[in-house]
C-alpha cells in the first residue's frame, strides 16, 4: 500500500531523498560586509531555498498520490464486496462477475496529481491497475467457488431426482444407474476428488438396490410366489442381486423375506385351521340338529355344506347325510319299529364290525331316536309339527285368561284329534299334552304371579276347555313343571267332585270338601310358604309362617302313606311338598300359628291331596282321587278281568298273584313274583285302569 511520505529522510513510494539540512541563509541577518562571494553565497542560498520548496512541493504531490492509492484501494476492496454478496445471495451470475467486476471497477475515478514526475505517475498508475487486479482476482475466486458450488449441486441434484425415479413402481435400476454415472464429470468440475465421486456414485447404486429389494419385499409380503422368487434372486449365485447387494444388506433383507414367508405359513394355517373349525362346528351343529330328529332347512344344510367344502371334515359330512335319511326314515316308523332297527342294527354291527362313520351315525341314530320318542310322549303337538311340518296354530291365551273355556274348546277338540291321528300311526306311547312349549312357559310365569283366587279361575277354565282327564294332567304337568303344588291343585280342582276328609263316626257324619276348595287350600297354602322365603322380620331373621319342623312333618307323612310310593321317590317327593302347602293353608284358616304338628290336620291334608290308601293284594296304592274304597276295589275287579285277555301264554289269570304300582291317579302297573311288572302279548306293562 502506498504511504504518504514523511519529512524527515523516510522513504517515499514515488522515490528518494537526501538527509534533511539546516537552511544556511538568514535574510533576517544583514551582512553588510558581503562581496562578490558573498553575493554568490546569497545566490547559492536562494537556489537552495527554491530546490527546497521544489522538493516540498514534490513530496506533497507524492503524499496526495498515496492517498489516492489507499482511497482508490479502498473503494475496489468496497466494490468486490458488493460483487462478492450478490454472488453469494444469487442475485449475480458468476459467469458474469467478472465483466461486473471490470465495470465496476473502471468506474472508480483515478485522480491526476500535479506535481509528480513522471516516474511518479507511472508508479501511481501502476498501483490503480494493481488494486484493480487484486480485487478481479478476488472476484474470480468467489466466482470460481459458485461454479464449483453450483456444478456440485447440479450433481447432488441428479442423484436427488434419479433417486426418485428409483423408487418409482417398476423403475429400471441398471438404466438409472448408469445415467448416474453421466454426471460424474460434473462433480468433479466441482472440484470433488475422483474418489469422492466414485464412492457418492457407487452409494447411490447401492442404495437403490437396496431399496429395489426393500420395496420388492414389501410389495410381495402377502405373496409366497413372489417372495420365494426374491429369496432366490438374493442367495442364489445366478440370482439378480449377485454383487449389487453387501453381505449385511441382503441378510437384513433376507431376514424381513423369511419373517414374512413365515408369516404367510402361519397365516395360512390359521385360516386352514379356521376353516377346519369351522366345517368341524357344521359338522357338530349337523350332528345335533340329525340327534334331534327334526330336518335342517334347505339354506341351514347349504350353509353346512358350503363350511365343510375343501376340508378335512368334507367326508364325514357327505357319509352323514346319507345317514340323515336313514334317520328320518326310522323317525317316522312307530317306536317298537324305531327300537327294533336299532336294535337289528347294534347287533349287526357287533357282529360285522363298523367303521368309526358307522359308528357315529348308529350313535346319532340312537339319540334321534330317544329325543324322538320323548318328545312323542312329553310334547306330542311339537312332534307333530317337526314331523309333518305343518304348523299347529297357537292357543287363545287370553280367552284362558279371561276364563272364556268356550273360545278354547274348539281349538282343544282338534288338539285332541291330531294327537289321536299321531297315536294311531305312533302308537299308545303318545302322550296327551294339549299345549305347546311356548304355550306351556307362558301360562307357568303368569301362574307364578296370580292370587290362589286367579290361579283356581284358571284350572276351571281348563278342566272345561280339556275334556279329555289324561289330557288335562298332562297339561298341568306342562304349566307347572317346577311347582307340583300347582299341578297339584289343578288336577284335583279338574275333579269337581267331594272328597271325604274325616270319616263319619257313630255320633258325626264324615267331613266332606269339594275339589275346587280344597284346590284354593293348597295354593293358598303354597302362597303363604313361598311369601315367607323372602319376608324378614324386624330383627333380620326369617319370618317365615310358623310351620311344623321337617322331620316332624315327614314322619306323619311316611306313616300316613304307608308303602304306596315305593319305587317312586321322585313322586312321593311331589306329594308331601302338596300335603305340607295344603297343612299350611288349612293351619291358616284355622288361626294356628304355633307351628306344633297337629296329627289331625296332617292326616287330613294327606286325604285331601291323595286320599287314603288302599292294600290291594299286601301292596299300598292310592285310589282315584274322591273315589271311596269300595268302589276302587269293584272297579279293580273288572279292569283286571279286561285286561287279563292279554295276558301271555303261561301268566296266571289269579288276581291275587299280583301286586299294583300306582303309575298316576286312575293307572296302575301289575308286578308279578320277583318284582317283574307283567308285560303283555306286545311286550309292553299291562295296565289296571279304573274309570272314575
Amino acid at each position: 500500500m502506498a504511504r504518504i511520505p514523511h519529512i524527515g529522510g523516510t522513504q517515499s513510494t514515488f522515490g528518494q531523498r537526501g538527509p534533511d539540512r539546516p537552511s544556511q541563509f538568514n535574510p533576517s541577518v544583514p551582512n553588510p560586509g558581503m562581496g562578490v562571494a558573498g553575493l554568490q553565497q546569497v545566490a547559492g542560498t536562494i537556489g537552495q531555498i527554491a530546490q527546497q520548496q521544489l522538493d516540498d512541493n514534490e513530496a506533497l504531490a507524492r503524499a496526495k498520490a498515496s492517498n489516492a492509492l489507499l482511497d482508490h484501494e479502498l473503494q475496489v476492496k468496497q466494490r468486490a464486496e458488493d460483487l462478492q454478496q450478490r454472488i453469494s445471495s444469487g442475485d449475480l451470475d458468476w459467469r458474469q462477475a467478472e465483466v461486473e467486476a471490470k465495470t465496476a471497477f473502471d468506474e472508480i475515478e483515478t485522480p491526476k496529481i500535479a506535481g509528480l514526475g513522471p516516474a511518479d505517475v507511472e508508479r501511481m498508475q501502476g498501483g490503480f491497475t494493481r488494486n484493480k487486479a487484486g480485487g478481479a482476482s478476488a472476484i474470480r475466486n468467489v466466482a470460481e467457488s459458485a461454479r464449483r458450488t453450483e456444478f456440485r449441486g447440479q450433481f447432488d441434484t441428479a442423484l436427488d431426482s434419479l433417486g426418485k425415479l428409483a423408487g418409482a413402481t417398476g423403475a429400471d435400476i441398471e438404466k438409472i444407474n448408469a445415467q448416474a454415472e453421466a454426471f460424474a464429470p460434473i462433480a468433479r468440475q466441482a472440484g470433488v476428488e475422483s474418489s469422492a465421486v466414485q464412492a457418492k456414485i457407487q452409494a447411490f447404486k447401492d442404495r437403490n438396490w437396496t431399496n429395489q429389494a426393500i420395496g420388492r419385499a414389501i410389495g410381495a409380503r402377502d405373496s409366497m410366489e413372489a417372495l420365494a422368487q426374491l429369496k432366490h434372486d438374493l442367495t442364489a449365485e445366478d440370482g439378480y442381486y449377485t454383487g449389487k447387494l453387501d453381505t449385511d444388506k441382503r441378510n437384513a433383507i433376507l431376514s424381513q423375506v423369511d419373517t414374512s414367508m413365515t408369516r404367510i405359513e402361519a397365516k395360512a394355517q390359521h385360516q386352514a385351521d379356521r376353516r377346519d373349525a369351522i366345517a368341524l362346528r357344521a359338522v357338530t351343529q349337523f350332528q345335533a340338529q340329525a340327534s334331534s330328529g327334526v330336518q335342517a332347512p334347505l339354506e341351514t344344510m347349504a350353509q353346512w355344506a358350503e363350511a365343510v367344502k375343501g376340508t378335512q371334515y368334507e367326508a364325514e359330512f357327505q357319509d352323514m347325510l346319507k345317514g340323515e335319511a336313514e334317520v328320518q326314515a326310522v323317525l317316522n316308523q312307530p317306536p317298537t319299529a324305531q327300537r327294533a332297527y336299532l336294535q337289528q342294527l347294534e347287533v349287526r354291527q357287533r357282529q360285522q364290525g363298523a367303521t368309526m362313520a358307522q359308528q357315529g351315525n348308529l350313535k346319532r341314530l340312537t339319540t334321534a331316536v330317544e329325543t324322538n320318542l320323548r318328545q312323542l310322549k312329553d310334547s306330542p303337538l311339537e312332534f307333530f309339527a317337526n314331523r309333518t311340518g305343518q304348523a299347529v296354530p297357537q292357543l287363545d291365551i287370553q280367552a284362558l285368561a279371561s276364563g272364556d273355556a268356550q273360545a278354547l274348546r274348539t281349538q282343544i277338540a282338534e288338539r285332541m284329534t291330531t294327537l289321536a291321528a299321531v297315536r294311531k300311526q305312533f302308537g299308545p306311547e303318545t302322550g296327551n299334552a294339549p299345549l305347546l312349549p311356548a304355550e306351556a312357559a307362558s301360562l307357568s310365569a303368569w301362574l307364578t304371579k296370580a292370587t290362589p283366587v286367579m290361579a283356581t279361575r284358571l284350572f276351571g277354565t281348563l278342566s272345561q276347555a280339556i275334556a279329555d282327564p289324561a289330557a288335562y294332567s298332562a297339561a298341568m304337568q306342562q304349566i307347572a313343571p317346577d311347582s307340583p303344588v300347582r299341578a297339584f291343585a289343578g288336577m284335583v280342582y279338574a275333579e269337581q267332585r267331594s272328597t271325604t276328609l274325616e270319616p263319619g263316626g257313630i255320633f258325626s257324619g264324615a267331613v266332606k270338601a269339594s275339589s275346587g276348595d280344597i284346590a284354593q287350600t293348597l295354593l293358598e297354602g303354597e302362597a303363604l310358604l313361598n311369601k315367607s322365603k323372602g319376608d324378614k322380620a324386624a330383627d333380620g331373621k326369617g319370618a317365615a309362617f310358623p310351620m311344623p319342623t321337617p322331620k316332624d312333618m315327614a314322619a306323619e307323612f311316611e306313616v300316613a302313606v304307608g308303602a304306596a310310593f315305593r319305587g317312586r321317590p321322585g313322586a312321593a317327593d311331589a306329594a308331601s311338598q302338596a300335603v305340607r302347602a295344603y297343612y299350611a293353608g288349612k293351619a291358616a284358616k284355622d288361626g294356628d300359628l304355633s307351628g306344633e304338628l297337629d296329627s289331625k290336620r296332617m292326616r287330613e291334608a294327606v286325604r285331601a291331596v291323595l286320599g287314603e290308601p288302599v292294600d290291594v293284594n299286601g301292596a299300598d296304592v292310592f285310589a282315584p282321587w274322591g273315589m271311596d274304597e269300595d268302589t276302587f276295589v269293584d272297579k279293580l275287579e273288572l279292569s283286571w278281568a279286561e285286561t287279563a285277555k292279554a295276558l301271555p301264554a303261561g301268566a296266571s289269570t289269579d288276581f291275587d298273584d299280583y301286586t299294583l304300582m300306582q303309575r298316576g291317579n286312575n293307572a296302575y302297573y301289575l308286578v308279578g313274583a320277583g318284582g317283574q311288572f307283567l308285560t303283555g302279548k306286545d311286550g309292553q306293562p299291562l295296565q289296571l285302569k279304573v274309570s272314575k
